[in-house]
């Protein structure tokens, strides 16, 4: 993590690359939503000063992929970083304007692919608006970058798939399954997907949950190591998912900032799980 304090005192260094990764969620009816990326808004409203605006369902995402915001290809990152002009050497700092999860999961991607000099704006772009920060406007030119080329190269650690996750469930297991999502969605009252519910042995560890809401920023370390103490204490391989990987990362990036970094992420999530009728799910008793 990095503070609105740190970027704006570094804003405009030569190996610093800002991506902004901002994707709007908009209600098509019930239980149906759209998820784009805020182009427009980051032009119109308004963007960090030197900021590039990352695509999370074309560039940093395979589009191609089962279930959106699927993890994307080797070739797709070197493609990505490329045109954003990330070299070997870059700095990366990925914010966005909501609550943290999509620059978290562009935080997740590069890191996956090797580029470990990356962080997050803690409070993204609402606590560096609610600062009165400097705002810049309008579309980015393009950046030619000088330096050697970022060559990704994936750390299959990083995420994990439906098969493993599903031998999680022999009771031998000592990896810790953890949901991200919101309470009613975990318990299984609201049915955010085909079929509502959870991964049997799942902990809910809810993201929204880690957020200071006066400053939009991570819970101070100390707050989250209680929030965390639960998951942490197996000592076992965290694995991370929501609905498609995405609040899975902002689970990631708060196990981060408390030093624990056996955390891996299921990419398809609930996504890919509930739609697999032989794979089992939990529902509260008192919610059927």
């Amino acid at each position: 993590m990095v503070s609105t304090e740190w970027l704006t005192e570094h804003l405009g260094a030569a190996d610093l690359v800002v991506l902004d990764a901002t994707i709007i969620k908009e209600a098509l009816g019930e239980l149906r939503f759209m998820k784009r990326p805020a182009l427009h808004e980051f032009e119109v409203e308004g963007h960090i000063p030197g900021a590039r605006f990352a695509d999370l369902v074309n560039e940093f995402s395979d589009p191609l992929g089962a279930f959106p915001f699927t993890r994307p290809t080797s070739q797709q990152i070197a493609d990505a970083t490329a045109a954003h002009g990330i070299t070997r050497d870059s700095l990366v700092v990925v914010y966005d304007a909501l609550d943290g999860i999509w620059a978290a999961r562009v935080w997740w991607v590069l890191r996956a692919f090797g580029h470990d000099k990356v962080a997050v704006l803690d409070g993204g772009l609402k606590k560096w608006r609610n600062e009165g920060r400097a705002l810049e406007h309008g579309a980015v030119q393009c950046v030619t970058r000088t330096g050697a080329p970022f060559e990704p190269q994936y750390n299959p650690d990083a995420f994990v798939d439906k098969t493993y996750v599903a031998r999680m469930l022999d009771a031998s297991s000592q990896d810790v399954l953890c949901n991200a999502l919101r309470r009613p969605v975990f318990s299984g009252v609201e049915k955010a997907y085909p079929r509502p519910g959870r991964i049997p042995s799942s902990l809910s560890v809810p993201f929204d949950e880690l957020i200071d809401p006066a400053t939009n920023a991570l819970l101070s370390v100390e707050a989250l190591g209680e929030r965390l103490a639960a998951s942490i204490a197996s000592g076992g391989r965290i694995v991370t998912y929501c609905g498609g990987g995405i609040t899975a990362a902002g689970l990631a990036l708060a196990f981060a900032a408390c030093g624990v970094h056996r955390v891996t992420i299921y990419d398809g999530s609930l996504n890919e799980w509930t739609v697999d009728l032989d794979l089992p799910l939990i529902v509260d008793a008192d919610v059927r």
